[in-house]
């Protein structure tokens, strides 16, 4: 029994013990009146108080059974699909609810449902409602076996896969999700749905903490393939114009999408710390240093990445804070910092250099610092120490 899902009908309005919650009322009332005996089962009843309440998560469960990603962690090694320990649970979802609902019943149900899912009654205190396309996607698309696979068309699907991406980045709480999206949905993210999309991130952004300065994504543990179709479709997004042929989405949020990027670039390898997983790294067979095809060098002098370090001074910052955890580390990787440094050019590399030294000087005894630099063998090395040189010369004494 398939459940039609209707997304791309123009949905009820919703608010605070509003219609729709007075809708979901309805519905319990009639389906007890015309099941009686459902009334004592305990599955039933957890459903219709959720329903009630608008945990359309709760209702998703009951109706199909557990999403239960295989992976909700990041991890640079792709992991998809759902646990097989959660199968038995799902047909028993699934039986009971074929057992508990006329077709027409399950119809509107599921049409409540999605209600509550893509125009939540409010965000703030209540992470679930943040995911409504997101918890839509898991449930009725990317499920083995959901019996809502089959009622969401291709327009359903797209609308599904670009609201979860949307979500999932702004909330920020499992990174895996946004990896997986652009690993197995990319076909479907499309980049005129961003100034839709960009209103779904800025919310959830806004709801994740209350400081002034937002929670980003971590993104250090993508695997390569997800952050670099990241950054395309985020180019992608940056080309977008609007109906004055001016860019659709500001610069200040394409430098704030980029922020996780950049950091993700400058991670340490995940099975040695001592390197960067885009850095050189030493062949242990030939004892040869190894450069990837696509390292740092290659990803910092993207144009987009370049733009947008020139013109945002907190991506400036956030960059430089992580170059300098490098250039002060007790391994020796300061040739690292000032070889990145040196792929961003003389201006913009000088600029950063500038706020790595100050940032760091601030933080570290000059004297640690000043031999860390001494020690390398960066063209940069003389640049760095004269920059040293000048703000000790400025300091009080």
């Amino acid at each position: 029994m398939p459940a039609r899902v209707e997304l791309a009908k123009q949905r009820r309005p919703n608010y605070e013990g509003g219609s729709l919650y007075q809708d979901a009322g309805v519905f319990a009332v009639n389906y007890l009146k015309q099941h009686p005996h459902m009334a004592s089962d305990p599955r039933m009843s957890g459903l219709l108080l959720d329903l009630q309440n608008g945990f359309f998560w709760g209702v998703l469960t009951a109706l199909d059974g557990p999403t239960e990603e295989a992976s909700t962690y990041p991890t640079r090694k792709p992991v998809f699909g759902y646990k097989s320990a959660f199968d038995q649970e799902r047909h028993q979802a699934r039986d009971w609810t074929r057992e508990a609902f006329t077709a027409p019943e399950l119809a509107e149900l599921t049409d409540l449902t999605v209600d509550f899912a893509l125009n939540p009654p409010a965000v703030k205190g209540k992470s679930g409602f943040l995911r409504g396309h997101s918890t839509l996607l898991r449930h009725m698309v990317d499920k083995p076996g959901s019996i809502f696979k089959d009622g969401v068309d291709e327009k359903g699907r797209k609308r599904l896969v670009n609201g979860a991406f949307w979500e999932e980045l702004g909330d920020a709480a499992i990174p895996a999700r946004v990896s997986n999206i652009l690993l197995d949905h990319q076909e479907s993210l499309d980049p005129a749905f961003a100034k839709q999309g960009i209103a779904l991130y800025k919310r959830n952004r806004d709801a994740n903490t209350a400081e002034a300065v937002k929670r980003n994504i971590d993104m250090d543990l993508f695997p390569e393939e997800a952050l670099d179709r990241y950054v395309d479709f985020v180019a992608q997004v940056a080309a977008v114009k609007d109906e004055q042929g001016e860019n659709a989405i500001d610069e200040a949020t394409i430098d704030e999408l980029l922020q996780p990027y950049m950091l993700a670039v400058l991670a340490p390898d995940e099975d040695d710390i001592y390197e960067l997983r885009f850095g050189p790294h030493l062949d242990l067979e030939t004892h040869a240093t190894v450069t990837p095809l696509n390292g740092f060098n290659v990803r910092l002098a993207n144009p987009l990445i370049q733009e947008s370090l020139k013109r945002s001074p907190l991506n400036r910052i956030v960059v430089a804070e992580r170059l300098g955890e490098i250039l002060t580390s007790p391994d020796g990787r300061t040739d690292t910092a000032l070889d990145v440094i040196a792929v961003l050019g003389e201006e913009l590399g000088d600029r950063i250099l500038r706020t790595v030294i100050r940032t760091e000087r601030n933080t570290t005894e000059a004297t640690y610092l000043r031999m860390a630099i001494e020690q390398s063998y960066s063209p940069l090395k003389d640049r760095a120490l004269a920059i040293l040189d000048g703000f000790s010369a400025k300091s009080p004494k």
